[in-house]
């Protein structure tokens, strides 16, 4: 091993001791960050009954909010842990601190952190409402695993873009009011409020909800759950007025097909494992480009005028 990478092995060991330090002395900061996924989840089981969660909308919206609360759970934990520490990091990396070693260092402490939350929030919900979260399209696997597996790299992608902004802006207070706009990006970017077309559906090919919605979709099997249309009392009057319509006029109007999943939902939500795999790659690649980002926009520190 060449002197220059082992300076470097050396300064990520010591680094990371000193991260994983500072986070577990700020007592208040290990609190709120333990507690924020035990509080979502107990919130989301109070509101929600899983029982009655069974058709189509009524399960994506549930997804959809246990998505948007583990982005959110994602970038609380890391989204000032830069920027308050810029100064410091101006004054090591002049004096030969590696920002690629300081960076990983983070990165390691805020994975095992963002594990032990996904960990937490899934077995929470998993474990009282496994009848709504089984894997039917999956059955042959563990569908908690597959959830655990997703809840930690949507939780750990986000961690992972708060970290990003933290090294872009320069005050906690900045950080802190664009948290807000990049939350409200994630949540229109996820193609479940809105039907994204054209360059808006590129654009959220790189947000952590779109990927989030997929990964968990597919565990749920999204795609074969049926229109909360069709499981109302008039639906099969309905149907009936349509077949004697289809028999008068002699046409046939299948009203089923007007209660059918899009066909782009119906093939993202599909339970494969393509689609598992596909979303988890995005995600890892969305993890890869916010740490490399991390490292350029660091870079700036010198020209900091404090």
């Amino acid at each position: 091993m060449s002197s220059r990478r082992r300076n470097c092995v050396e300064q990520f060991v010591v680094l990371l001791q000193r991260s994983a330090e500072l986070f577990l002395k700020d007592i208040k900061k290990v609190a709120i960050t333990m507690a924020l996924p035990i509080v979502i989840a107990v919130i989301i089981i109070a509101v929600e009954d899983y029982d009655k969660v069974k058709t189509y909308e009524d399960t994506r919206a549930l997804l959809f909010t246990i998505v948007s609360a583990a982005i959110y759970i994602g970038m609380f934990n890391s989204l000032t842990l830069i920027c308050k520490e810029r100064s410091i990091i101006k004054r090591e990396y002049l004096t030969g601190m590696k920002l690629s070693s300081y960076v990983m260092a983070n990165v390691v402490v805020q994975a095992f952190i963002s594990l032990i939350q996904a960990l937490v929030m899934t077995i929470m919900l998993y474990g009282l409402g496994e009848t709504f979260l089984e894997g039917k399209g999956l059955e042959s696997h563990p569908a908690f695993m597959f959830y655990m597996i997703s809840m930690f790299l949507i939780v750990f992608t986000a961690d992972m873009m708060g970290m990003f902004i933290s090294s872009v802006v320069k005050t906690a207070e900045m950080a802190n009011l664009i948290a807000p706009v990049i939350i409200i990006v994630q949540l229109i970017m996820s193609g479940v409020l809105f039907k994204l077309d054209g360059v808006m559906e590129k654009v959220a090919s790189l947000t952590v909800s779109k990927w989030g919605m997929h990964s968990v979709g597919a565990i749920r099997d999204l795609s074969t759950l049926k229109m909360k249309i069709t499981t109302t009392d008039d639906w099969k009057s309905i149907n009936d007025d349509i077949a004697d319509v289809n028999k008068a006029m002699n046409k046939d109007i299948d009203l089923n097909s007007l209660a059918a999943i899009p066909d782009s939902e119906n093939k993202d939500y599909a339970a494969t494992m393509g689609n598992l795999i596909d979303s988890w790659g995005a995600l890892l690649l969305i993890i890869a480009i916010c740490i490399i980002l991390c490292i350029i926009f660091l870079r700036n520190t010198k020209k900091d005028q404090r």
